[in-house]
C-alpha cells in the first residue's frame, strides 16, 4: 500500500494498471483476442489453472481462443493489490467469472497474480498465474444462442 504522501505521484500508474486488468476482462467476455494479446508483452510468460504456456502473446492468444468454449461470460474484478516499483508493478486481483456453456452456469472464484512493466510508455503483463479457487455450477435460467 503506498503511503499518502505518494498517491499523488502514483495515481495515474495505478489508474493506467487497473485499465489493463480490465481490459483483459472485457475483452475476454466480448470475444475480442487480438485485444487481449494486446494486453501482454511480446515475450510474456503465463500460467492458466496450472498449464504453463509457451512464451509470448501469439500462443497467449491462441490457447485462450482454443479453451472459451462458453457461449457467454461475465468477468468481475475486485480492485487490484498493486505494489509499483518504478517501470515495474505486481498485482493480485480477484475476480469471479460467470460462464455459460451447454446450459449451465459456471461461477469461478479467480486469482490473477501479475508482474507487468512499463514499455514504449505503456504498461503491460509480463507475467501472469491465473489460479482457479473455487467453481459451482447450476442450470443457466435463460442462455444466448
Amino acid at each position: 500500500m503506498l503511503p499518502p504522501e505518494k498517491l499523488p505521484d502514483e495515481l495515474g500508474e495505478l489508474i493506467a494498471i487497473q485499465q489493463l486488468i480490465a481490459s483483459y476482462a472485457l475483452a475476454i467476455d466480448q470475444r475480442d483476442y487480438d485485444r487481449v494479446a494486446a494486453c501482454f508483452a511480446e515475450d510474456a510468460e503465463v500460467t492458466y489453472a496450472g498449464v504453463e504456456l509457451p512464451a509470448g502473446r501469439a500462443p497467449i492468444r491462441a490457447w485462450l481462443e482454443a479453451h472459451s468454449d462458453f457461449v457467454a461470460s461475465t468477468h468481475l474484478l475486485a480492485p487490484p493489490v498493486v505494489e509499483l516499483d518504478g517501470d515495474r508493478a505486481r498485482t493480485v486481483t480477484s475476480a469471479v467469472a460467470f460462464l455459460v456453456r451447454e446450459g449451465r452456469l459456471h461461477t469461478r472464484g479467480l486469482l490473477y497474480t501479475d508482474e507487468m512493466e512499463r514499455r514504449d510508455g505503456r504498461w503491460l503483463i509480463v507475467r501472469r498465474v491465473h489460479e482457479a479457487l473455487w467453481e459451482a455450477t447450476q442450470p443457466a435460467e435463460t442462455a444466448p444462442k
